[in-house]
């Protein structure tokens, strides 16, 4: 039965970091301030936030996403989402 060729492993995506402080995000010309989430589930998360309507995609465990904080208080209620 012949490998995959490797593709398998090209498919896994890095881990997203971001520093683990807040500061400013862009939101269409004003400015908010950001609240960092880490993923700890075993594959992947999207969220959506209710607040902005911005997609929030977490690629795999460990990952960390900036979040506009007019959307953190939902994604502190989202299981395996830990604020930083």
């Amino acid at each position: 039965m012949p490998c995959c060729g490797g593709k398998r492993s090209a498919m896994v995506a890095p881990r997203t970091t971001v520093p683990n402080t807040q500061g400013p995000v862009a939101t269409g010309g004003r400015e908010a301030y950001a609240a960092v989430f880490e993923y700890t589930g075993r594959t992947a998360l999207s969220v959506v936030g209710p607040a902005t309507n911005r997609h929030y995609r977490f690629v795999g465990p460990g990952s960390r996403v900036a979040v506009d904080l007019q959307d953190a208080s939902f994604l502190v209620g989202v299981p395996q989402l830990k604020r930083r």
